[in-house]
């Protein structure tokens, strides 16, 4: 409910959010058709079996309409301006894939630490570590393309970062 919220409160409110449900055994599905019978900028999408984190992933990725494309975990939130300030920031520098700092908190919401990452990355650079939280990413559809997640176990966002930033027709400037 708190990462949904954090979607739900942004300043920015042209979004459509994209919830799949990957074959939670818990009362996830219950939550997000909740919401999404209140908020038609949700859209409700399952699983029939678990696929794990790039599989939910491209099953949104699969059905998204917008022309920028963003992650959010269901255990990580938004502050409330968020997109407004990204999206300005994407457009006024005509870039596209940005990324951000992000705060680490723990459960009770108490601050821990900022993960400060690279003001500037670029395939080479990243080869060394994954300096880029995946809930702080937006990227361009219209600059990208329909691009997946990498189907693999772990560091799926990693790898997607790198395929999108060894992309020849954008790779300039980044």
């Amino acid at each position: 409910s708190d990462a949904i919220k954090s979607v739900l409160n942004q300043t920015h409110t042209n979004f459509e959010l994209l919830i799949c449900d990957d074959s939670s055994c818990d009362k996830s599905y219950e939550i997000i058709q909740k919401y999404s019978e209140q908020d038609n900028r949700i859209k409700l999408l399952e699983n029939n079996y678990s696929k794990g984190a790039p599989g939910a992933r491209n099953t949104c990725l699969d059905n998204v309409s917008g022309d920028y494309v963003s992650f959010l975990d269901s255990d990580d939130i938004w502050k409330k301006n968020k997109l407004e300030k990204h999206l300005t920031f994407m457009n006024k520098n005509k870039i596209f894939f940005s990324y951000s700092y992000n705060d680490v908190i723990d459960e009770d919401g108490k601050y821990i630490t900022t993960y400060k990452a690279p003001k500037k990355v670029n395939s080479f650079k990243m080869c060394f570590s994954n300096f880029i939280s995946c809930s702080t990413v937006i990227y361009d559809r219209k600059a990208v393309g329909h691009i997946h997640q990498p189907n693999i176990l772990k560091r799926n966002d990693y790898a997607l970062w790198l395929n999108i930033l060894n992309l020849e027709d954008i790779n300039h400037g980044v």
